[in-house]
């Protein structure tokens, strides 16, 4: 587990049947949408953290080879100064990525919203009309804001130089049905 436990799961969606395009990294390339999404979440509540950045650089640096982070890096700060279309981007991650891979990106954006230690009503609508474009159930993202409290995210990196707080033993008791806001007996 770690800041971005469900990205072992992110597999672009391809009519191609090279190995290339069925990688567990997404191509560089295809960054833009993401970052739009992560800039949209990083303005939403009017402004942008030192704390948001370094979740984000996080992120990437697990997403991407070492060489691009400083490209995408870049990139992110002109979409900051920008308005890019949140749908468009929301359309090409729909058209990229399976659904797993668009609920890991999700969770990413939820603990991006998060990471302040406040979700921002406007991030909080966001979230949602994201949840929705992409066609993902807005249960998900109930569920990743009360759930997510395993990890809680540090300003500065802790001893193990990931920027989060692995769960303590009482955390790691937490019940999965509470987290997820479902009775155990459903199917």
């Amino acid at each position: 587990l770690g800041l971005l436990f469900f990205f072992p799961l992110l597999r672009r969606r391809s009519a191609f049947s090279h190995t290339h395009f069925n990688t567990t990294q997404p191509e560089a390339a295809d960054a833009y949408p993401l970052l739009v999404l992560f800039s949209a979440i990083m303005k939403a509540d009017g402004h942008v953290m030192r704390t948001e950045l370094v979740y984000v650089s996080d992120a990437l640096k697990k997403l991407y080879p070492p060489q691009a982070i400083p490209a995408l890096i870049d990139e992110l700060r002109n979409i900051l100064h920008q308005n890019p279309s949140i749908e468009e981007a929301c359309e090409q991650i729909l058209a990229q990525y399976s659904l797993q891979s668009r609920i890991s990106i999700l969770y990413m954006l939820v603990g991006l919203a998060k990471v302040d230690g406040v979700v921002d009503p406007q991030e909080r609508y966001l979230l949602y009309q994201i949840a929705a474009r992409l066609y993902i159930n807005s249960t998900y993202v109930d569920a990743f804001l009360r759930g997510n409290a395993s990890y809680s995210y540090s300003s500065s990196y802790g001893s193990n130089g990931r920027g989060y707080t692995p769960p303590s033993s009482t955390q790691s008791q937490i019940d999965p049905y509470q987290i997820l806001g479902i009775a155990p007996n459903v199917s």
